[in-house]
């Protein structure tokens, strides 16, 4: 049976404009790729903003994405760094594993190593390989110290969310080292 995208943008509308969070990533999704409508970055921002605000964690990373690239929104490193951190902070793989690159590049971030590995390793023990590339290729230019930190950190955030925890971030990086 031929998928009728054109007819399924027009059901993802219909639900998103009554404020479904997954018709409306879904819509944004559309618009991103051109699928069933005419592409149009900034329509896709819109529509992941609105998911996002929401709380759906793949909305808030490909909202993360847009504002990283400048893609129907302006470029902004800072929101682009928030929006990753909300999803990745609600455990979602590929924001975690994001957010670990931020911190590599400095970008929205300061420039963190130990920050960086340690979402790194967090993304890949949810299940993105990526991360387990990138901690081997940032492994290199750290000190045998800091690599356990960010081991311990990971591990720590790890447990902690599966209490129920609101997650790691860069300002209890302290505290929680010195809780070890």
């Amino acid at each position: 049976m031929p998928k009728n995208l054109s007819e399924a943008v027009r059901w993802y509308r219909a639900a998103a404009e009554h404020g479904d969070p997954i018709a409306q990533c879904n819509l944004a999704t559309a618009y991103l790729l051109g699928r069933g409508v005419r592409q149009d970055d900034k329509q896709a921002a819109s529509w992941f903003l609105a998911a996002a605000q929401q709380g759906l964690p793949p909305a808030q990373n490909n909202l993360a994405f847009m504002y990283y690239t400048g893609r129907g929104v302006p470029r902004d490193y800072v929101k682009a760094a928030k929006w990753t951190r909300r999803a990745a902070e609600q455990g979602y793989a590929l924001a975690e594993t994001d957010l670990g690159y931020l911190y590599e590049q400095g970008k929205g971030v300061p420039l963190d190593y130990v920050a960086a590995c340690t979402w790194y390793s967090v993304g890949a023990s949810g299940g993105d390989d990526r991360g387990i590339a990138r901690l081997k290729s940032l492994s290199s230019l750290m000190r045998p110290r800091d690599i356990a930190d960010a081991k311990r950190l990971a591990l720590s955030y790890v447990l902690q969310r599966g209490k129920g925890s609101e997650g790691f971030t860069a300002d209890s990086k302290a505290s929680m080292l010195d809780q070890q």
